[in-house]
């Protein structure tokens, strides 16, 4: 009988032989059809003498390839049945799955933080964000002191530059988290209603928008046309407006939901990421 993994988890523990061929997420986790499996899995002891060979597809420019596919196996392992095929399952595994990542100590439960080098951007480019809606007066101090032909003070002279600089670092961080998001993806949203998970991506994409065009306003009202300095300024109060509902969403699912949403950007994973 051919069954999805999910319409198998009901019946998991009657189960004496399985064949489970399986994906892996851009994150290292399930696929959704095998999402429950893998919880039922961890609550429910399998027949005695279960039968059972897993079989894993993936992607090997990912670092960690196949990874819920060992996990599964590593499991299934571990409550002691017994392995179909003796040795071909072996050799399936070890075809399919670099010796890195095959290990006792893995755990079924998938991490589902994000990768360190996105905890890390994510927080540079917020240090980096912050600064700007601090400081950034002095760059539309700067910017009246020209057009009047007076001399600006020191400190705005300093926090102008920086300004500049720190914009396009955000611009050239933005560009990489970008490209590191389209590669590794991200870990899936913890489970709520469907209009929770759409605000939650609007916003995202809100932020994605303004890291890439407020930089470059930036650079166009300095470099080409002063007068885009109006709509360069528009960008602080959007900022604000996004940060407060992004801080307030992390604060919800953290002490409301208790979702564990919060902690995937601020926790490294152990295992790190996989796909």
């Amino acid at each position: 009988m051919l069954l999805t993994m999910n319409t198998l988890a009901s019946d998991y523990p009657l189960a004496k032989q399985l064949l489970l061929l399986t994906g892996t997420r851009g994150d290292g986790g399930a696929l959704d059809w095998a999402n429950h499996f893998s919880v039922r899995l961890e609550r429910f002891k399998a027949q005695p003498l279960l039968q059972f060979a897993v079989l894993g597809f993936g992607d090997r420019s990912f670092l960690h390839f196949c990874r819920f596919a060992v996990a599964v196996d590593v499991a299934l392992r571990a409550k002691a049945v017994v392995h179909a095929a003796g040795n071909l399952r072996w050799r399936i595994l070890t075809r399919l799955i670099p010796t890195k990542t095959r290990t006792p100590a893995m755990n079924l439960q998938v991490d589902n933080s994000y990768a360190p080098i996105q905890i890390g951007l994510h927080w540079l480019i917020a240090a980096l964000v912050l600064f700007q809606l601090v400081f950034g007066e002095s760059m539309v101090a700067a910017t009246d002191a020209a057009e009047e032909g007076t001399t600006l003070g020191a400190t705005d002279a300093v926090l102008a530059t920086a300004h500049y600089w720190v914009g396009i670092s955000v611009l050239v961080l933005f560009a990489v988290r970008l490209a590191v998001r389209l590669r590794l993806g991200a870990p899936a949203p913890a489970e709520g209603n469907a209009l929770m998970a759409l605000a939650a991506r609007t916003t995202h994409w809100l932020f994605y928008i303004l890291l890439a065009v407020v930089p470059v306003t930036g650079l166009i009202t300095v470099h080409i046309n002063p007068g885009m300095g109006e709509f360069h300024q528009l960008a602080k109060p959007a900022f604000i407006v996004l940060i407060v509902i992004h801080a307030g969403a992390a604060l919800f699912h953290h002490f409301v939901l208790r979702d564990g949403t919060l902690k995937r950007m601020l926790i490294i994973a152990k295992s790190g990421r996989s796909a």
